[in-house]
Formats: C-alpha cells, structure tokens, sequence
C-alpha cells in the first residue's frame, strides 16, 4: 500500500485571471506559500499494488473556502476519483504519429477574448440603468453594473464601442445624467484590455476627446497592459506619431513594446 500527498498550496499556476493591469506572479519568491490562500485543499491517494500492477488507487481531494470558516465550518468540496484493476491483455504495435510540439503539462489559463453579437445591447442597457440609478447619488448596485459594463466593452468590436460612444456624446442613450454615465464609459473602457478597447482609446486620444488627468490615466493604464497583442502595438503607434502626444505617450507605449516582446 502507498500512500501520496500533495500540498496544493505549493503548486504553481493554479489560478489564472483576466484583466486590464498587468500583476507580478509570487512564484519566485522563497515560500511555501505558492498559490492565492483562500482555499485550504488537500490531496491524497492510496493506492494498493500486488506483483507490480496497481490494483486499485483511491484519490480525495478536500477544498475549504478560507473566509468565514470558522472550525472548519465554512463552504466545502469534496471529490472522489476511484480505480480498480479488472484484467490485462496482451499489448498491441499501434503505428506512431508524428510529434509536431511539445509543451509541459502546466495548465495553459489562457483567455480569448470573441467578439458578442449581444454585447452592445448589453452595453447600452447597463448605461441606461445607470443613468436612471444615479442621478441623485450611487446606489449600492453600482459597482456591479459597472463591473458588467467592463465586461461587455471587452467582447465588442470595434465599431460598437465607437457608436455607443458616439451616442452618448450626443446624448442619445442618457440624457438627464449624461456627464456622469459618460464619466463610467470613459472609466470602463480601458478596464476592458481588448484589442478593440486599445484601438477606440487611442482614436480617442490623438482626437482630443480624451485630454488632461484622464488622458495621464488612460497612458498609466496601457503601460500595464498584461499581455499587449500585435494589434494593439499597430492601435497605440498613432500616439507617438502625433507631435502634441509624442513626448507624453512615449513611456505608455515603449512599456507596452517591453511587455509585448517579452512574452513572445
């Protein structure tokens, strides 16, 4: 009988997320600590073995959500994966294909972001509700539309984000409480980190649309960018053509040109 362990805590790449600022990963830092501690999780399995075939294997994985588990009574997964040997047969030549790559086994958290047919609607909506939830104060529920209206801007193209933009600049979508609804498009649209978000931003910018702190923070935003693509280098190059922009998006876009070249 063997028993086997893993301490998930220690393990690399478990967790993976998609955002708009670029974070630096903990794994190189001396700690046994190698993962994000809101789940305690264990792994174990037991195996038997009888004349060097495995006969059964039984593994269990626990996973606890840290926060408000107080004696261990907090929100609780567990699973069970069993495997018993019933018999053996006589092994066949199978004809080898070829191996064009390799990669390792590490998880792959890579994200895609695809362009959503109803995502503009979507978009639209979440800024008429919060044009009619915040015309006296911010409600409770902001911060979730807001968050929603991120993640709608991150799956529309082009086009879209640039005639929603187009309507609320004439008014079109809010009229009572525009300036402030427009201030949560402004604020969203570099939070959605898309090829098609990088590319408005930057129309945006060397029109004049975007001026002052806000344009100081659109620049901060693109200089961590966590994974710039090829099309948002040829989006940002505007920036550093038009004189009056040069000089202040230079760093903006050498960053993202760093960040860009160092993951490829």
């Amino acid at each position: 009988t063997i028993k086997r362990t893993k301490d998930l805590k220690s393990c690399i790449a478990r967790h993976g997320y998609s955002g708009s600022i670029q974070t630096v990963a903990y794994d190189h830092l001396p700690s046994d600590l190698k993962s994000v501690p809101l789940m305690t999780s264990d792994h174990e399995c037991v195996q038997q073995i009888n004349e060097g075939i495995v006969r059964s294997s039984r593994c269990t994985e626990t996973h606890l959500f840290t926060p408000f588990s107080a004696d261990n009574g907090g929100a609780r997964t567990t699973v069970t994966q069993e495997l018993t040997f019933k018999s053996s047969s006589s092994s066949r030549t199978a004809r080898k294909d070829r191996i064009d790559s390799r990669a390792d086994m590490t998880f792959d958290h890579g994200f895609e972001i695809k362009d959503d047919s109803e995502a503009r609607a979507r978009a639209e909506e979440l800024l008429s509700i919060l044009c009619d939830i915040t015309v006296n104060d911010i409600q409770p529920e902001v911060p979730q539309l807001f968050g929603k209206l991120v993640n709608a801007l991150r799956k529309m193209n082009q086009a879209d984000i640039k005639d929603v933009f187009r309507r609320l600049k004439n008014s079109q979508i809010c009229s009572m409480n525009n300036k402030r609804v427009t201030k949560f498009f402004m604020d969203a649209l570099p939070m959605a980190g898309s090829d098609a978000a990088v590319a408005v931003m930057s129309e945006l910018m060397v029109s004049g649309d975007v001026t002052g702190v806000e344009l100081d923070y659109w620049l901060t935003v693109l200089s961590f960018l966590p994974d710039p693509s090829a099309d948002m280098m040829t989006s940002v190059k505007m920036l550093i053509e038009k004189d009056s922009l040069k000089m202040q998006a230079m760093l903006a876009v050498s960053s993202m040109v760093h960040n860009y070249c160092g993951r490829r």
